[in-house]
């Protein structure tokens, strides 16, 4: 699952509980949660840093170019 992640998104950020149980119930099935920074100039490391404040247990990658997003 691709999550389109923004750091400062408060709708996202609205959302961050009901990501918390998608995670918990379906990474042990198998299913691999990954957030994507797409943003032009994201701060990869700030971005990681505020998964791990919101307790989203998922790597990051840097989407360059936005490739994915388009």
């Amino acid at each position: 699952m691709l999550l389109f992640f923004s750091g400062d998104c408060p709708v996202q950020k609205a959302h961050d509980a009901r990501l918390r149980e998608l995670v918990a119930a379906f990474q042990p099935k198998g299913v691999a949660f990954v957030a994507v920074a797409s943003e032009t100039g994201a701060d990869l490391a700030r971005l990681r840093a505020e998964l791990g404040k919101r307790s989203l247990a998922m790597p990051l990658v840097e989407d360059r170019g936005a490739k994915l997003a388009d």
